[in-house]
């Protein structure tokens, strides 16, 4: 071949390839954006489904009654439909007495969730500390993510192990969901971050070194299943949704760092 017909075939060598790399380049970007895409789909949904209403039957607002738990994969200082009831000294399974009682029903994968936890989180600890009310905790799962699981699983094992740590544990754990949705990055709902979430929230080594195996068999998965039941048979449909005395609160009334309080004193 002529030197000028060795030009003409690296020219068009170098052409083709140089095509061949900006259609992988376009293939990448459209997979990214699709990732994206997915991932704000379903953030978007589970806010909307969390922010249903129901309009069923509720509970009676009673002060809980808490006992040891003696059935398999139901932790202890939970109540009959498997609540975790808070009082004065925010330990799992303690009440105050005579106070109104206010039910919280929520899915540790729902970021709008996440959301009411920023936003009332404190004002909840400060309503049960300062023996205002009794803070009852619903985990259930309506979302089906495997999330669900893996946090309801690690928080048992705090009620077994160190129950005093549990409400911290519970509000770290809601952190992780609320970055991970700020984000972008489901990557970032882990076993480990939740170990770190635990330690965060003054729970030992020992104990939160047991959410792996605990995790991987599903060991609560009873737990979740009779609190979701319970969510279901009272008439919920989204969370989070909230309950002073029986009766279901609109949200909206309350979406100041200060509304639950609000409320609670408007009933006096």
């Amino acid at each position: 071949m002529s030197t000028a017909s060795n030009r003409d075939a690296a020219r068009a060598k170098a052409k083709a390839m140089r095509e061949e790399q900006a259609r992988a380049a376009r293939k990448k970007s459209i997979l990214i954006i699709v990732a994206a895409t997915v991932i704000t789909a379903l953030v978007i949904a589970a806010v909307i489904f969390g922010s249903k209403s129901s309009n069923g039957a509720t509970p009676t607002g009673e002060t809980p009654s808490v006992s040891p738990s003696t059935v398999a994969g139901i932790p202890p200082h939970t109540t009959e439909n498997g609540a975790i009831p808070f009082g004065k000294d925010l330990v799992a399974g303690s009440v105050n007495e005579n106070a109104p009682v206010i039910d919280l029903y929520f899915d540790y994968a729902c970021p709008h969730c996440a959301e009411f936890e920023t936003l009332h989180s404190a004002e909840l600890a400060e309503l049960a500390t300062n023996g205002q009310a009794t803070i009852v905790l619903h985990p259930v799962k309506i979302l089906g993510s495997a999330w669900t699981d893996a946090v309801n699983n690690a928080l048992a094992v705090v009620l077994v192990k160190d129950p005093a740590h549990a409400m911290d544990f519970h509000k770290n754990a809601f952190a992780i969901l609320e970055n991970a949705v700020k984000t972008q990055n489901p990557q970032a709902l882990t076993i480990q971050a939740l170990i770190e979430a635990a330690t965060n929230a003054g729970v030992p080594t020992e104990v939160s070194t047991e959410f792996t195996p605990t995790i991987e068999a599903n060991t609560y998965q009873p737990w979740t299943t009779e609190n979701t039941k319970h969510f279901q048979e009272i008439g919920l449909t989204g969370t989070p949704s909230l309950l002073i005395n029986g009766q279901k609160v609109d949200l909206a009334e309350i979406n100041t760092p200060t509304g639950i309080t609000d409320k609670i004193n408007s009933l006096k």
